[in-house]
């Protein structure tokens, strides 16, 4: 179950309590999150939440697990009077400080000296942001992998939150994470997430839609690099060529000779806050190591991941076997984003590996240890087939359900806008029946289909009423060009059903016929289909859909003329 709370205060339980009118959570590795939600006008909290305050937060709970905490940043309203709110998460309050200068050697330009140990400078910045906030966003820190010693210094006044990215977690390729535990805020700097939990996502059993992108568009095999941390700034030419650090140093150049070969030179030149040339040797390889790889990442969305493991939702840099044979992947990857539909759980999206833009390229490549790092059960899957492909685009294009839908109106030509439930509506006098199909897919899409009008104007005692109903032999909504039905017109008077064309002529005079009409997107309105067109059959009471006659949508109507 999925709960959202406003300082102690029921917003959403869908169980026991109020609940929203949309709701979603995401979080992605190197972000704070955001929470968006809806509340109908009625709602006790509707209009009373304050923005901006850390004293009563917002807090998102799954199974009972807190999975999300921090502030409303800002409220609205829109045409229906519902007010829709948008918070940030607790990792946000590092930014309502700021660092003043300092650096981790002694200078005229800076009255602070910072400690050289990577862990401890991270500890130092927690404590100087805590030296400017109130209790409420204060922090403990928690896990902290950053190890060995760094030199860094600043002259500028960046926010606490900035310069630990800028500074520690880009530059050694960390994960800063902010959680609430036992009452304290914690802060973790982590190395390589946190530790497998033992879950498995596998395509086709708690995974209903996948999918892997490479990206090189900012590889970079070739960096000219710059030390800036010193008194003076200088670069390789003052290191004799050679190989360091496994990369090619030739001139004022460090060059990854093996992603040249892949991808050709493609060079950038780059600043770094170091002191010394081993400094700027080894900070210039750290940043080529993770430059010169395409990212890899996969998106998937989950139907329940409890399927394969222990209960509770996957979190932000929880490792996860994902495996996938249409694909060719069984890799354990880390939990990079998480999108959560708070009122829909089909909605859930998860991403593992490298995100783009969203990871550095330090991040990026201690993502890819953890991600080639299979597991001894782990076994290489045969390069995938056209037919296998193409399976896999049925299996997404399958229907999985299917039902109907009906709503009244007092309008014959305008279906509603509202009011539709799976119930059959009882008989009304003066009021107009429509239905429309509803279709749900193998990726957790539903699709509406066009509202069909089901009910004629009164008759006598209804003796007389017509009825024309357009039934499809394969369904009436269609996705990944998989286009084929026949359309075919029932007509019923009364308790007679006219079945063809000889009969309509008897029953409605000699003029009756049937007429098509047609729209495609981006028609400006509907065309009629001649009754001589190859589509039609039948004498009018059928036509055939083919792909070519869909793009995108095309809406399909059959009215008895008489």
């Amino acid at each position: 179950m999925r709960r959202v709370l406003y300082d102690g205060e029921v917003v959403h339980d869908p169980m026991f309590g109020p609940q929203a009118v949309s709701a979603t959570l995401r979080l992605e590795d190197g972000s704070a999150g955001t929470l968006s939600f809806a509340l109908p006008p009625t709602h006790p909290l509707a209009g009373s939440m304050a923005a901006m305050d850390a004293t009563r937060e917002v807090t998102v709970e799954v199974d009972g697990e807190e999975v999300f905490r921090g502030r409303l940043l800002s409220d609205g309203m829109d045409g229906l009077a519902c007010v829709s709110y948008e918070a940030a998460g607790q990792l946000s309050y590092l930014s309502d400080s700021v660092v003043r200068p300092y650096g981790t050697y002694e200078s005229d330009e800076w009255a602070q000296v910072a400690p050289r140990g990577a862990g401890d400078l991270f500890r130092w910045y927690v404590e100087r942001h805590n030296e400017q906030v109130g209790p409420e966003k204060r922090f403990a820190v928690g896990r902290c992998e950053a190890t060995g010693a760094v030199t860094r210094s600043s002259t500028q006044r960046p926010k606490t939150r900035d310069e630990v990215r800028d500074k520690l977690v880009e530059p050694l390729g960390l994960s800063l994470r902010a959680r609430w535990e036992n009452g304290v805020r914690v802060l973790d700097l982590l190395s390589d997430g946190d530790a497998d939990k033992g879950r498995e996502a596998c395509f086709g059993e708690n995974i209903v839609d996948f999918a892997v992108e490479r990206d090189a568009s900012d590889v970079v095999t070739e960096i000219v690099p710059t030390a800036t941390g010193g008194d003076e700034r200088f670069g390789l030419e003052t290191v004799t060529d050679g190989t360091y650090h496994g990369y090619w140093v030739h001139g004022d150049a460090m060059r990854d000779t093996e992603a040249a070969r892949r991808y050709g030179v493609v060079q950038e030149a780059r600043d770094y806050d170091v002191s010394t040339p081993d400094g700027l040797l080894s900070a210039c390889a750290r940043d080529l190591a993770s430059s010169s790889e395409a990212l890899e990442s996969v998106e998937c969305s989950a139907a329940d991941f409890d399927l394969r493991g222990p209960s509770g939702p996957v979190g932000l840099h929880e490792q996860v076997l994902v495996t996938s044979e249409p694909h060719g992947v069984r890799q354990r990857m880390t939990c990079s984003a998480v999108a959560l539909g708070l009122l829909d759980p089909s909605n859930d999206r998860y991403s593992f590996g490298a995100l783009m833009p969203t990871l550095t390229r330090a991040q990026a490549k201690a993502a890819s240890k953890s991600r080639v790092a299979a597991d001894e059960s782990a076994r290489s899957v045969a390069a995938i087939s056209q037919e296998a492909k193409d399976a896999a685009i049925r299996a997404d294009a399958a229907v999985v359900a299917s039902w109907d839908e009906y709503a009244i109106s007092d309008s014959n030509s305008d279906p509603p806008a509202d009011g539709w439930s799976d119930e059959t509506p009882s008989w009304e006098d003066g009021v107009y029946v429509w239905r429309r199909a509803v279709t749900a897919y193998g990726d957790g899409t539903t699709v509406e289909g066009s509202p069909a009008v089901m009910t004629g104007n009164t008759g006598r005692d209804g003796e007389d009423a017509t009825v024309l109903y357009v039934d499809s032999s394969r369904g009436y909504v269609f996705k990944n060009n998989l286009i084929s039905t026949q359309l075919r017109v029932i007509i019923t008077k009364g308790g007679e059903r006219v079945a063809d064309a000889a009969r309509m002529r008897e029953v409605y005079g000699p003029a009756a016929r049937i007429e098509w009409r047609w729209q495609r997107v981006d028609d400006p309105g509907f065309g009629t289909i001649s009754a001589g067109d190859p589509r039609v059959s039948e004498d009018g009471f059928a036509l055939t859909v083919s792909p070519d006659d869909v793009d995108v949508k095309t809406v399909f109507t059959a009215t008895l003329i008489i």
